[in-house]
């Protein structure tokens, strides 16, 4: 199970688009009615890829067999049901959160 667990290279490849994240939102400013809502979708979309494309490249090294290819599928579909589900955020969904 450890081999498969991306969160050592997710969170570090997570924090340059965070920063660019923050920068667009400051450069927005408060005059702008909603200066967090676009960007924050376009960076959840990347996280979704990011995660999607370490998941995939873990799966991908686990050994051909009927077993593993169930997992792979198993994985993956559980994976875009979070990601679209009723349960995730918003951002995920490309839609805006609202109160």
């Amino acid at each position: 199970m450890a081999r498969l667990d991306a969160r050592w290279a997710f969170w570090p490849a997570a924090e340059d688009p965070f920063h660019e994240l923050l920068d667009e939102v400051i450069d927005r400013g408060p005059e702008d009615d909603d200066p967090v809502s676009e960007p924050l979708i376009e960076y959840a979309t990347g996280l979704m890829t990011t995660a999607r494309t370490q998941m995939l490249q873990r799966l991908d090294a686990l050994p051909p067999s009927d077993r593993n290819h169930r997992a792979r599928a198993r994985a993956v579909r559980l994976f875009e049901d979070a990601m679209s589900g009723d349960r995730a955020p918003a951002e995920l969904r490309g839609e805006i959160a609202r109160d």
